[in-house]
């Protein structure tokens, strides 16, 4: 959930149990999915005024 107004995310991910729990970015502020293998998202990079480019985020996730 992203709130841009409190400028808060929260990301939750499926135990094995299947309850959804909180998972924090890492040390560096970085989430990193359990499902899309691979994927990452610098939480910082959705407050930044102006957001950054998409074509420099792509590049920084590998895509292209």
């Amino acid at each position: 959930m992203i709130d841009p107004q409190t400028e808060r995310a929260e990301f939750y991910q499926r135990d094995i149990q299947g309850h959804y729990r909180m998972v924090m970015p890492d040390v560096e502020g970085i989430y990193r999915s359990a499902v899309l293998s691979g994927f990452w998202l610098q939480v910082e990079w959705l407050w930044q005024t102006p957001l950054p480019p998409v074509l420099d985020v792509v590049r920084e996730l590998g895509l292209i």
